[in-house]
């Protein structure tokens, strides 16, 4: 819900198109509206800045798992309670 000349951000990758009442956003609400997408270049800096140590975790990960109690993962994560990421842990090879 955004207030009347009120700013909405689309911040998301889609799985398929999406369609939009163009009518709400310009005529009625007239909202300023802005999109991002993550760039093609963010997972591997991410994943440096990580392994650099530059960024911690600690705040992001609530629930660390192994693989085989995958279907409690998911349930953790579905219900969104006390939950920020949960991440699936394989064996060892």
């Amino acid at each position: 819900m955004l207030r009347n000349l009120g700013t909405f951000v689309e911040f998301s990758v889609h799985t398929s198109p999406a369609s939009v009442d163009w009518s709400v956003i310009g005529d009625v609400k007239e909202l300023t509206v802005r999109g991002s997408h993550l760039g093609p270049y963010c997972y591997p800096k991410a994943i440096r800045f990580i392994r650099d140590g530059r960024v911690s975790l600690e705040q992001v990960v609530s629930h660390t798992l192994p693989l085989e109690r995958y279907q409690e993962a998911l349930e953790i994560a579905s219900r969104g309670e006390e939950c920020l990421k949960v991440v699936l842990l394989s064996p060892p090879a």
